[in-house]
């Protein structure tokens, strides 16, 4: 079917008024069912490839949200395990089963960043490691938000000069 039997031209009426005397064309019903048809598809795969892109980018700063957090957990778990060094290196018997918590008064999971510090002179409670006569383990668990990290440092100390010798740190 060509274009011109498709498309009727209807001559312009006596009684219109000129503006209104321009050719116009008559278009079969079934025709605008298609283009209507057309725009409703191109409407959906538009806002289909716009959700698309809005869930990446929410999906995207999630994650980096949450590694975030897991950074700031493990750098505060490493300032807890450095402290507790300078508290070894100030005093070689130092010893702090218990824990103590950095900065002082914070709590594990909270909000703001925290860390837990455990100090085992010779003894192997909360090592996951063996550790032998001479030894010191540090334990520092850090918090932030809901993420938390675990360090430990074996430490050989010198009994008579207080020299200490990292033997081992990792993240537990």
């Amino acid at each position: 079917m060509n274009e011109e039997s498709r498309i009727k031209k209807l001559p312009p009426r006596a009684d219109q008024p000129l503006a209104e005397k321009a050719i116009s064309y008559n278009l079969k019903a079934d025709e605008g069912i298609a283009a209507i048809s057309s725009i409703l598809v191109i409407i959906t795969l538009t806002l289909l490839i716009g959700m698309a892109a809005a869930t990446s980018g929410i999906t995207e700063g999630l994650l980096s949200q949450s590694q975030k957090e897991a950074q700031e957990a493990y750098l505060s778990a490493e300032s807890g395990s450095q402290d507790a060094l300078m508290r070894i290196s100030r005093n070689k018997n130092y010893s702090s089963s218990a824990g103590y918590f950095l900065p002082v008064g914070c709590s594990l999971n909270s909000s703001s960043r925290c860390s837990k510090v455990v100090v085992e002179k010779d003894s192997q409670v909360v090592c996951s490691q063996a550790i032998s006569a001479g030894q010191d383990c540090i334990i520092s668990t850090g918090t932030f938000g809901n993420k938390s990290k675990k360090v430990e440092v074996i430490l050989n100390v010198n009994a008579t000069n207080g020299k200490i010798d990292v033997v081992s740190w990792r993240e537990i």
